[in-house]
């Protein structure tokens, strides 16, 4: 990258970009490393931006967790940024000292435990839900299922789950890091629930 310094350091090209010159979080330009990584076969980790130098060693992290977690979860990738897989890595920081599971939320458990039995699929749509803002619509089209199959399944997820408040943003919050939880743990497929 014209501009840039680059080391090797611990098996890794650690390269500094100017970001007043280079933008790496457009498009066009994401494509463009992507193509580059894809030609070299090399897999790509970009930090957060950050504006001193002294903090080398924390975009190093990130870079690297980028490649770490991206790599698992989306094999088909060549570029990862580090925002999304930011929550991955705090799951990993925890895990050293915790069971993560019991982090999630217990009604998100008795969903999967009834989707496991019973052969449907309400985790998936709720988690399709939660991803969509709450907006229902958003959701069925996201699933391919028409509007009216969209309302039954929230009121089997209801009726499954009691008094989950599907329009509390606490909730919703809880019911996302749990979902992480369970891709980080290898309990949901991550190609099922990206």
């Amino acid at each position: 990258v014209p501009g840039s310094h680059s080391v090797l350091y611990q098996g890794y090209i650690v390269i500094h970009v100017n970001t007043a010159t280079y933008d790496f979080f457009t498009p066009a330009l994401r494509t463009r490393l992507a193509e580059t990584a894809e030609a070299y076969h090399l897999r790509l980790g970009l930090s957060y931006r950050y504006h001193d130098l002294l903090e080398t060693r924390f975009a190093f992290e990130q870079a690297s967790a980028a490649i770490q977690f991206g790599s698992h979860i989306h094999p088909d990738k060549v570029l990862y940024l580090y925002d999304d897989y930011a929550l991955y890595h705090l799951l990993d920081q925890v895990r050293s000292t915790s069971d993560l599971r019991r982090f999630c939320h217990p009604k998100l458990l008795e969903l999967i435990e009834y989707d496991r039995k019973n052969d449907t699929p309400y985790t998936l749509t709720l988690y399709v839900l939660i991803l969509s803002g709450g907006r229902q619509a958003e959701a069925a089209k996201r699933l391919h299922i028409h509007r009216s199959t969209m309302l039954y399944r929230i009121e089997k997820i209801m009726e499954i789950t009691g008094d989950l408040d599907l329009h509390d943003i606490g909730t919703g919050t809880r019911l996302f890091l749990s979902y992480s939880i369970l891709v980080y743990t290898g309990d949901l497929d991550a190609k099922e629930y990206p």
